[in-house]
């Protein structure tokens, strides 16, 4: 049997005909070893721009020949050629089939001669060409081509397409002779050059797309706003006051950077705060500008210790959750915003919060504009022990507001998404032409050496991918001068790609994005929401180094999904 490429032929062929000479080719008994290609494409074709064989046999010690399939009536009259197919539609041509199959015989040797080893010396092989008319009996005579080289419906019944091809064969050899003489005698083809000339004309191959195109493609598609992106923002005209859930990914953040630009740019005073301060200063450089005069854009803490004229920052907690709010609220006595937008609000809805807001935001908390954007059941990791019914309920105690949920992933690739989903739990749909992306590596580490190994590899085979270190996080459970992540960075080279790669807490980092995330020093995923929100920061590649008993736990998470 041969081995026909493609080996399955395409259903958008049309032809019956085509069809047909595929399967006879392609079980005919006779043809073992022979190389058959459908519908070669030819650039370099003699007589047209491109030109298009139906079918290449490679016959070892036969030779190679061009087929030209006509199905349906066939007719030609004042010199030109009619088909007509089943369906009874007709084309008109110039060129009979013999024509075009000794054309395209003549350029598939012109190709090989430009694409073949010089030493392969093609131009010495037997090519020749014939035609198959399957649905009809073609005995005309012409001056133009032999019957030998035709095999139609009458023949087909007769005997298998091999020993067409075999009569072929003898009678190009014959030709050639008689022509040319013993000097002109071609080489039958050995199976070396039957393999040889099918990888050049149709041979296998692979052209990765980059990791980096990838990563620059991926973030296209997710920096546009869904549907239900848009329809709340239609809600915030609405509505003066709203609050927004939505798991991780789901824009939350890009749309509290919308809804703040289109009120500055209306001329309103806003104060858009957050909890993180990488979060704020990212939020800062979106929306930095003239018109910006009167808003505030940063973290929450930051704004109230500019307030009371505070500038320390390494003090204990209960300063910044309990005496700080009290001194603002002591010395600060203009309501100076028009409106208030609260991101990753999860963070910031406490008891000693919600005055601040109060006091700031004309009409107050109660009666002002104010839009609150928070993960509040999977990303409170400020706050433990809050549910997210408690949380709600602090901000029902204190205004009245119209609610919204967000369920579409537009940060996190498919495969992301996914493994989200198996190891925490949450599920999120996604964008009909959402991108799969590259799958998630997990990689178990024994000790700390082994981790900084690991990390060391992966950041090679990432610059072999073309990666830029500003397209890569490194994220750590633990603080990031305790984690292998720092000694690994500060042994890279000066010339390396990822020389000042970005190490950060997950929780420091939560409410960014990174196209790339290195999530290290994985030794337990008992904290769920804690691993949640460092998974989801990757867009397009994540990569978990874990220990062994960390792999035993997301396996078994994962198991316990399956087992529901």
């Amino acid at each position: 049997m041969a081995l026909m490429l493609p080996t399955r032929i395409s259903p958008d062929v049309r032809s019956t005909a085509e069809r047909r000479v595929f399967e006879w080719l392609q079980n005919d008994p006779e043809t073992d070893g022979w190389v058959v290609l459908h519908s070669l494409g030819l650039a370099r074709h003699q007589r047209l721009l491109f030109g298009e064989v139906d079918f290449v046999v490679l016959a070892p010690n036969l030779g190679v020949f061009c087929l030209e399939v006509k199905g349906g009536r066939v007719s030609r009259e004042s010199g030109l050629w009619t088909f007509t197919d089943r369906f009874g539609q007709s084309n008109r041509k110039a060129r009979g089939p013999f024509d075009q199959a000794r054309e395209g015989m003549f350029s598939l040797i012109r190709e090989l001669d430009c694409r073949m080893p010089s030493e392969s010396d093609v131009s010495h092989l037997l090519f020749g060409y014939g035609v198959v008319f399957p649905d009809i009996d073609f005995d005309v005579v012409g001056p133009d081509y032999d019957l030998v080289q035709v095999w139609d419906r009458s023949k087909i019944a007769q005997s298998n397409i091999s020993v067409f091809i075999k009569r072929v064969s003898r009678y190009t050899q014959k030709k050639q002779v008689r022509i040319n003489g013993n000097v002109g005698e071609r080489r039958l083809p050995t199976r070396q050059d039957v393999r040889q000339i099918a990888d050049v004309l149709r041979g296998d191959f692979d052209c990765p797309v980059l990791l980096a195109t990838q990563l620059n493609e991926t973030e296209r598609e997710l920096n546009q706003l869904t549907h239900e992106q848009f329809r709340c923002l239609d809600m915030f005209e609405d509505n003066k006051r709203i609050l927004v859930e939505g798991y991780a990914g789901t824009g939350k953040t890009l749309l509290a950077v919308e809804m703040a630009r289109r009120a500055i740019e209306r001329g309103e005073r806003v104060a858009l705060l957050c909890f993180n301060k990488a979060l704020g200063e990212w939020l800062n450089t979106q929306l930095c500008g003239p018109r910006n005069k009167g808003s505030y854009i940063g973290t929450f803490h930051s704004f109230l210790l500019f307030n009371v004229n505070e500038r320390r920052t390494s003090l204990d907690s209960t300063f910044y959750s309990r005496t700080l709010p009290d001194l603002f609220i002591s010395h600060y006595r203009s309501a100076q915003f028009d409106r208030l937008i609260v991101d990753e609000a999860q963070d910031l809805v406490r008891k000693n919060y919600l005055p601040v807001f109060d006091n700031i935001l004309r009409e107050g908390f109660d009666r002002g504009r104010w839009a609150l954007f928070g993960d509040f059941s999977k990303q409170s990791i400020f706050q433990s022990g809050k549910t997210a019914e408690t949380l709600i309920s602090m901000v029902e105690d204190c205004s009245t507001f119209a609610r919204a949920r967000l369920t579409i992933n537009c940060r996190n690739t498919k495969n992301i998404g996914i493994a989200i989903h198996l190891v925490c739990g949450t599920t999120c749909s996604y964008p009909p032409a959402a991108m799969a992306g590259p799958p998630v590596t997990y990689i178990r580490w024994t000790d700390e050496e082994d981790e900084r190994l690991q990390i060391l590899e992966q950041f090679h085979r990432l610059e072999e991918e073309g990666v830029s270190g500003d397209d890569v996080v490194i994220l750590t459970p633990r603080s990031p001068c305790e984690s292998v992540a720092s000694c690994v960075v500060s042994e890279l080279p000066a010339n390396s790609a990822f020389t000042g790669i970005k190490v950060s807490s997950i929780a420091a980092f939560k409410g960014l994005e990174s196209k790339v995330v290195f999530l290290v020093d994985c030794e337990s995923f008992s904290n769920v929401s804690l691993y949640y929100v460092g998974m989801s920061r990757a867009t397009t590649k994540l990569v978990v180094f874990e220990n062994e008993r960390a792999e035993k736990q997301r396996l078994s998470l994962m198991e316990e999904y399956f087992d529901v």
